[in-house]
């Protein structure tokens, strides 16, 4: 499955729009992780205030998981939210900034406590272009996800290029 944007929207004041919060999603599969990374690009200037996961098929073989970037590998995400329950869990969604999460086992929702990170006080903002970096350990056979990243400013990020 290749990896594409499913939703993107962007303001600029000369669309008599003022700074504000937009959203980025991506959908992902097991096969698109690349010894069990994938990295998705942020821009120069761009303040990410949060990054959410919802794992919509759960990552059968999947051991553990974190979110984070060049300078924190798990700056958003760490492995004691993402446990090896929660990342084989079908229908599970968890964000970086609001500190909590729920998940589903079958029928029966369970809600997930998560653990503050370094960028969970107001998400991080980038001077340089990077990367945020999802990790999901274990031999993965199966698993999709989207994953949302929350910025704020005037118009949606321009790399749309996936480097695993």
């Amino acid at each position: 499955m290749a990896v594409k944007t499913v939703y993107r929207q962007g303001r600029t004041e000369v669309d008599g729009r003022a700074f504000q919060d937009y959203v980025v999603r991506k959908v992902f599969a097991h096969s698109d992780l690349a010894a069990n990374v994938i990295r998705f690009p942020v821009d120069k200037g761009r303040h990410l205030l949060e990054v959410r996961l919802h794992i919509t098929k759960g990552f059968a073989g999947g051991t553990s998981g974190k979110i984070g970037d060049a300078d924190d590998d798990d700056g958003f995400l760490t492995v004691a939210d993402l446990t090896q329950a929660l990342v084989r869990s079908d229908n599970f969604v968890i964000g970086s900034l609001n500190r909590s999460a729920s998940a589903q086992s079958g029928t029966t929702p369970f809600a997930v406590t998560v653990t503050p990170n370094a960028y969970s006080a107001g998400g991080k903002f980038y001077t340089a272009g990077s990367f945020v970096i999802v990790t999901i350990a274990g031999t993965l056979t199966a698993g999709t996800a989207t994953i949302e990243f929350v910025y704020k400013g005037y118009e949606a990020p321009t790399a749309d290029m996936i480097t695993n």
